[in-house]
């Protein structure tokens, strides 16, 4: 633009000097004084001629802009900062550091514009695809060049690569997929797998069609005696790869964005819009899907509402055995209880026997160890009498019992003296021959004599009494 301007601003200059010449022409003949002077129109002029041939001389490259310069004796340059440079009368040709591609966009919008796409599933279903692409051209001068060169042109790199590789990646990626696949859910598999491949390059694909056969019908001619069947063909595409498992590509070696270190910036995949007999259909199949949704929705209200008369009853079943096992539970815990409490009466009756047969055993014990201590004490004291008995015995026959005779003569004596003590044997008074009173009495001198006897009997020696003596004599 601004080297349009120049080279304008130039002719002008150079038509205001021819017209100065003409004019100052005109006043001579007419005798009349020039308007300008010759050199000041030579001057003139020659800035005309200098700026109207500097577009051949130099160009001003525009920011956003890179530039394949192509000069006279054949070599060529590239051009990418804004500002002036030299060509020298060679063709500076401009490519956009930026390039918008649109399938379906309106012109003079984008940097190139094609018609709608028609893609086909795999399920023969077509429909029209709208998309827009942005690259970005390389930015060094060793990738922009040979790019440039091979090129030739903005246009040409659009018309020649990067519309075809986007028409074909869309082509590709409708084959992978159906058209129900697409509305059911896979339509960001779909946009994927044209990004991947506009970017990477077209996939190999490997298309198997699996034939099915639900059944024969009735013959429908009798003389064409031929059967038709329902049969389903069933397509799987798979991307081929190889041993590494890696996508097999058709132009994975030669494609020109990576070749030409092209970058895709942004793709948008704006429509696809299946033909009006798959829309029908899909339309078909909606209604008839709301309706099964519908009546799935009744069935399901339904059976909400059988779940809740069922689940009304069990809540009721359930309260009732709840109430029951409540009552179960409260005559297991009063059954329990007695039966603890039993078991306690049980347990402290066992105890106390327990205690009372201990209580016994121990007195049995006491008692045996009494007994026991007893028969030692019995034994003792038996050993002790016989000891004591044996004592004696050696004692009186040492003294002929003296000890037990003297003993048996004072129990006689006190066994006369005990008989005798109250009783009046003889009168107080006794006269004797010779007219005197005596004092003594038969009876003493009757006792003295028994117990004289008894002595003499037992062995023992007492004092007797001389008339006791003298009368013992006699």
């Amino acid at each position: 633009m601004l080297m349009q301007f120049i080279t304008i601003a130039g002719m002008v200059l150079i038509a205001v000097s021819l017209l100065g010449f003409i004019y100052n022409a005109v006043r001579k003949q007419q005798e009349k004084g020039a308007f300008l002077g010759t050199s000041a129109l030579f001057g003139i002029m020659l800035t005309g001629l200098v700026l109207g041939g500097a577009q051949g001389v130099i160009f001003y490259a525009s920011p956003g802009m890179s530039y394949l310069v192509q000069y006279p004796w054949g070599t060529q340059q590239a051009v990418l900062q804004p500002g002036f440079h030299p060509r020298f009368f060679g063709e500076a040709i401009p490519f956009k550091k930026y390039l918008t591609v649109s399938f379906g966009g309106q012109s003079g919008k984008f940097s190139g514009v094609a018609p709608i796409q028609e893609i086909r599933f795999h399920d023969s279903v077509t429909a029209n695809m709208r998309m827009t692409a942005r690259f970005q051209l390389p930015e060094s001068e060793e990738s922009f060049l040979p790019m440039a060169v091979a090129y030739r042109s903005q246009d040409n790199l659009i018309h020649s690569s990067l519309m075809p590789i986007m028409q074909e990646a869309m082509r590709n990626s409708g084959r992978m997929y159906s058209a129900q696949e697409y509305i059911g859910g896979k339509g960001g598999d779909f946009e994927n797998a044209v990004l991947d491949q506009i970017r990477n390059g077209i996939y190999l694909l490997n298309i198997e069609e699996e034939r099915a056969t639900h059944g024969a019908l009735s013959i429908t001619e009798r003389e064409a005696r031929t059967i038709q069947q329902d049969q389903t063909v069933q397509v799987r595409v798979r991307i081929r790869r190889n041993s590494d498992g890696e996508e097999m590509r058709k132009d994975a070696m030669d494609h020109p964005l990576k070749k030409f270190s092209i970058v895709l910036v942004q793709a948008n995949v704006q429509e696809v819009d299946p033909d009006p007999a798959f829309k029908d259909k899909l339309k078909e199949q909606r209604e008839a899907a709301a309706q099964v949704a519908i009546e799935r929705q009744n069935a399901r209200k339904e059976e909400e509402r059988k779940k809740r008369i069922i689940a009304q009853g069990e809540a009721e079943k359930a309260q009732k055995k709840i109430e029951l096992e409540k009552q179960q539970i409260e005559r297991v815990i009063a059954g329990e209880t007695k039966a603890k409490e039993a078991e306690q009466d049980q347990v402290k009756k066992v105890t106390e026997a327990t205690t009372r047969k201990r209580e016994a055993e121990i007195e049995f014990e006491r008692k045996q160890i009494e007994l026991e201590t007893a028969k030692l004490e019995a034994e003792r004291i038996q050993t002790l009498a016989q000891a004591e008995s044996d004592r004696r015995r050696m004692l009186m026959e040492a003294d002929n019992a003296l000890e037990k005779r003297l003993e048996a003569f004072v129990q006689v004596s006190e066994a006369y003296a005990g008989a005798i003590r109250d009783k009046r044997l003889v009168p107080e008074v006794v006269v004797s021959g010779n007219g005197e009173g005596s004092s003594q009495s038969n009876a003493s001198d009757l006792i003295a004599l028994l117990m004289a006897k008894t002595a003499r009997d037992l062995g023992v020696a007492v004092s007797e009494p001389d008339r006791v003596k003298g009368e013992m004599k006699q």
